[in-house]
């Protein structure tokens, strides 16, 4: 599994934090994250801008997927 956070508005961007996570295991992984509520818009079936769900604490990652998510 990789994963990176991208902080503090970077670039100007209007998310503050940014998460991408690459999940390359052949089995699902729990990932604990930053303190928060985080938006999370790409997942293993969809990919966009759109909320498509909020977490917090940790998220479940399918096999073999990518996640992107963000906060205010």
């Amino acid at each position: 599994m990789v994963a990176f956070i991208i902080k503090d508005n970077a670039n100007n961007d209007s998310w503050k934090n940014i998460i991408v996570i690459y999940n390359a295991n052949s089995s699902k992984v729990n990932f604990k994250l930053p303190q928060g509520r985080w938006n999370v818009v790409v997942n293993e079936k969809f990919a966009g801008t759109k909320i498509l769900e909020t977490v917090k604490n940790e998220i479940i990652l399918d096999s073999l997927s990518a996640y992107v998510l963000y906060q205010k």
